[in-house]
């Protein structure tokens, strides 16, 4: 039972540390990289700046935890409780986010570019600013998910809050507010107002 330990800057690479207890633990700056940590509670632990690069955290509890600025490149997070996170500006490239539930985390700014987050929930989320470029949002829950400013260029859409349709040459993103073209991100208001 490691509740509450201080472990900030561990190097815990390659650790097995499969259902084990580490809620509330302060591990801000530490190493999980290619760590297993499948079914481990990691409940309100602060992990500030923490790597988990290629880490297993298949069913992990991260309920409330501290995770701005994380590093989940290509992590294994099937079925991940996140609920109520904090990933602000967490880098979740290429993280396989399948089944994951994100209800009412902050994702400000986070980088979700080419992430997988078929059937995640999402929903009361805050992805303002957010990279979904090539995301996978099919079959994903989005009710009443802020997504202002976010980048949707290329991502496949939930075709209820997140639409999204495949040209030959570019791929067409919108909500109910924002349409994004290639590169070219409006308002859709702006975009009815643009004359040919």
């Amino acid at each position: 039972d490691l509740r509450d330990v201080d472990l900030s800057e561990a190097d815990l690479r390659g650790a097995d540390l499969r259902g084990a207890n580490l809620s509330g633990a302060k591990l801000s700056g530490a190493d999980f990289c290619y760590a297993d940590l499948r079914n481990a509670n990691l409940s309100e632990a602060e992990l500030h700046a923490t790597a988990f690069r290629g880490a297993d955290l298949r069913r992990a509890n991260l309920v409330k935890a501290s995770l701005w600025e994380a590093n989940f490149r290509g992590a294994e997070m099937r079925g991940i409780n996140l609920m109520e996170a904090n990933l602000t500006g967490a880098y979740l490239i290429e993280a396989d986010l399948r089944a994951a539930d994100l209800r009412r985390a902050n994702m400000t700014e986070a980088d979700l570019r080419d992430a997988n987050l078929h059937e995640a929930c999402l929903d009361m989320s805050c992805l303002q600013g957010a990279r979904l470029v090539r995301a996978n949002l099919t079959e994903a829950g989005l009710c009443w998910a802020n997504l202002t400013g976010a980048y949707l260029d290329g991502t496949i859409g939930n075709m209820r809050e997140v639409k999204s349709m495949q040209f030959s040459r570019y791929t067409v993103v919108w909500t109910r507010s924002r349409i994004q073209i290639g590169c070219e991100n409006h308002s859709i208001r702006e975009w009815e107002n643009f004359s040919g």
